[in-house]
C-alpha cells in the first residue's frame, strides 16, 4: 500500500498514470501495468466492494484475516517457547509454516521450529553420552524426557528411535530396573529411618514392611528386616508401638464418649469408655477412661 502526494514533488508520477483528480486509487502490477483505477471520492461500502473485486480478479492476494490468524499463531508459538512448552510452540509454528497465506510470518515460524529441533538434537546427544558413560538410568530418563519435551519436531523421530533401541536391549533394561528398584527402596528406607529417629515407630514399621514385601533383595529391604527384628526384641519399642496404636484408636473412642456424656447420654458414653478399658488395659488412655467412667456414676 503506497500513498503518493502528486500535487508537490510527484507530478511525473501523476502524468505517467494519468491522474487527473484526487483522490485516485490505482491497482498496479509489478511491471507498472495499471489493472484498475478508481477516480474521485467513492462511499466506503462501494469502495470496499470495488477493492474486493479487484483482489479477487487480480489475486492471489493474502487476505487481512489470514494474516491476522498467522500473526496470532506466531505469537502463540513465541509465548510457548518462552514457557518452554515446546509441543505447543511446534504446533503453532507448524500451523504458520503450512499456511500459504502466512506471508512474512512463515520464515519466523520456521526459525522457531529449527531452534527447537536443534535443542532436541542436543538433548539426544547428551542422553547418548550418559548411556555411553554407563549412566543408563540417567540416560534413559533423559531420552524419555526429551521425547516428551520435543514431541512433533523432526528430532523427535530420532529420539523415539533411540528410546526404542534402549528398550529392546534386555540387558540394559534389566540393569535400569535393578537400579530403579534399589533407588525406590533406598528412599523408603530413608523415610523409615527418619520415622525411627522421631520415635514414630508405627510409621517406621509400616514403611519397613512395605520394603520387605515389595522390594525384596534390595539393600533397603535387608536393612528393614534387621530393624524389624530388633523392634521385636526390644520391650521398650514394643511398648511404644502399643501406645502409638492405642493413641490413634483411644483418642477417637474417648472423644465420642465425652461428647455423649456432655449431651446427657450416659449409657452411650459408658459404652465407649469401657471399650478403651477392655481393649487397652494398663495404658494411660485406659486410666483416663476409668476416671471418666467413675465421673458418670
Amino acid at each position: 500500500m503506497i500513498k503518493v502526494n502528486c500535487t508537490n514533488d510527484n507530478k511525473e508520477f501523476a502524468k505517467q498514470y494519468k491522474v487527473r483528480g484526487y483522490p485516485s486509487v490505482l491497482v498496479i502490477k509489478n511491471d507498472e501495468t495499471v489493472l484498475k483505477k478508481i477516480g474521485g471520492y467513492v462511499p466506503a461500502p462501494q469502495f470496499a466492494k470495488s477493492m474486493e473485486k479487484a483482489l479477487e480478479e487480480y489475486g492471489p492476494v493474502v487476505s487481512p484475516a489470514a494474516l491476522i490468524a498467522a500473526e496470532k499463531a506466531l505469537k502463540a508459538a513465541q509465548a510457548a517457547v518462552e514457557k518452554k512448552d515446546y509441543p505447543s510452540a511446534i504446533q503453532a509454528a507448524n500451523k504458520v509454516v503450512a499456511s500459504e497465506s502466512a506471508g512474512d510470518f512463515r520464515p519466523q515460524a520456521q526459525a522457531i521450529i529449527d531452534r527447537i529441533d536443534n535443542e532436541g538434537l542436543q538433548a539426544l546427544k547428551k542422553a547418548r553420552e550418559l548411556l555411553g558413560a554407563g549412566q543408563e538410568v540417567e540416560g534413559y530418563a533423559a531420552l524419555a524426557k526429551a521425547l516428551k519435551t520435543f514431541r512433533g519436531t523432526p528430532a523427535s523421530e530420532q529420539i523415539a528411535a533411540a528410546v526404542k533401541e534402549v528398550e529392546e536391549d534386555a540387558a540394559i533394561m534389566g540393569r535400569i530396573e535393578t537400579v530403579r528398584k534399589e533407588s525406590e527402596a533406598n528412599e523408603l528406607w530413608r523415610k523409615a529411618d527418619r520415622a525411627h529417629a522421631k520415635k514414630k515407630y508405627t510409621d517406621s514399621v509400616r514403611l519397613m514392611e512395605i520394603l520387605v514385601k515389595e522390594h525384596a533383595g534390595t539393600t533397603g529391604a535387608e536393612s528393614a528386616k534387621k530393624r524389624l527384628a530388633s523392634y521385636q526384641a526390644d520391650p521398650a519399642i514394643q511398648g511404644a508401638l502399643r501406645e502409638e496404636v492405642a493413641a490413634k484408636e483411644c483418642k477417637r473412642l474417648l472423644m465420642y464418649g465425652k461428647n455423649f456424656a456432655s449431651n446427657g447420654k450416659k449409657d452411650k458414653a459408658r459404652e465407649f469408655f469401657q471399650k478403651v478399658i477392655q481393649k487397652w488395659p494398663g495404658t494411660k488412655f485406659a486410666a483416663e477412661a476409668e476416671k471418666l467412667l467413675n465421673g458418670l456414676r
